[in-house]
């Protein structure tokens, strides 16, 4: 098991996974990956480009009402 990541890898994923709607399996990959890396480059390519394309593609979302939250019923 790899350490904790670089300053950069973590904030770089928690803008990503905490200000848009990632889908969950998506959202698995990356936390997983992070068991193991603990730099951008540790990631695999493949993953590097999704999250590229997350980036990307994604819109930032804005959760100010709980109730706004997709499945929070």
């Amino acid at each position: 098991m790899a350490g904790q990541p670089d300053a950069q890898l973590y904030e770089r994923l928690v803008d990503l996974l905490g200000a848009h709607d990632v889908h969950p399996d998506d959202r698995i990959d990356i936390q997983q990956a992070l068991a193991t890396a603990t730099t951008w480059n540790d990631l695999p390519q493949p993953l590097r480009l999704r999250i590229e394309e997350l980036e990307r593609t994604l819109e930032r979302q804005a959760w100010a009402d709980p109730s706004d939250i997709p499945g929070n019923d």
